[in-house]
């Protein structure tokens, strides 16, 4: 095998690219816990498994922008899928994004097993992709800000819908005057 650092990025992913792009998807699937993941393994089906569906997917495209080197507009309508799957939870950013940073310890482990000679950071394609996914990992976060503020607007509509249903309910008479001070002038 070809010492990582004589190979330029579009070479590296192209030999590496595979197995990556698989490790990549296996481990941000075992993320969301062992049944899921064992769900993901056995179910193809799109429609009875959406979910799976959408990382796959994601992930291929993903991959493929990163080793294009596609600009943040695109790796975001990439990202969105992805990260509405945890923007619905109630899981920190940290958790949710945690797919992107594994990237790098499978491209680190990939290079660590094909390298033959040189320092990491002597192979300018490496550090490229690892640039490349530094920059992924903070439209991720520019995403998952949306998608979540996006949740948190639709809860905040359905409360002012459920509060429209009450005061349509019991009319405005029954209620006590609103003031500045709870109610009471």
């Amino acid at each position: 095998m070809d010492a990582p650092g004589s190979m330029t990025l579009g070479q590296w992913i192209a030999v590496h690219g595979g197995k990556v792009r698989a490790a990549w998807l296996d481990q941000t699937v075992a993320l969301y816990g062992d049944a899921f993941r064992d769900f993901v393994r056995k179910q193809h089906d799109p429609f009875a498994n959406p979910g799976g569906a959408i990382l796959k997917n994601g992930i291929d495209r993903l991959f493929a922008a990163l080793a294009e080197g596609a600009d943040a507009v695109a790796m975001s309508e990439i990202l969105r899928p992805v990260i509405r799957l945890k923007a619905v939870q109630d899981v920190p950013p940290s958790e949710a994004l945690a797919f992107v940073p594994l990237l790098k310890t499978i491209v680190r482990a990939q290079e660590g097993a094909a390298q033959t000679g040189g320092a990491p950071a002597d192979n300018p394609a490496e550090l490229e992709l690892e640039r490349r996914i530094d920059a992924l990992l903070l439209v991720a976060f520019d995403v998952f800000v949306e998608c979540r503020q996006a949740v948190y607007q639709l809860r905040v509509n359905e409360m002012k819908r459920n509060v429209a249903r009450l005061l349509n309910r019991f009319g405005e008479r029954d209620l006590p005057p609103a003031g500045p001070s709870g109610g009471e002038d």
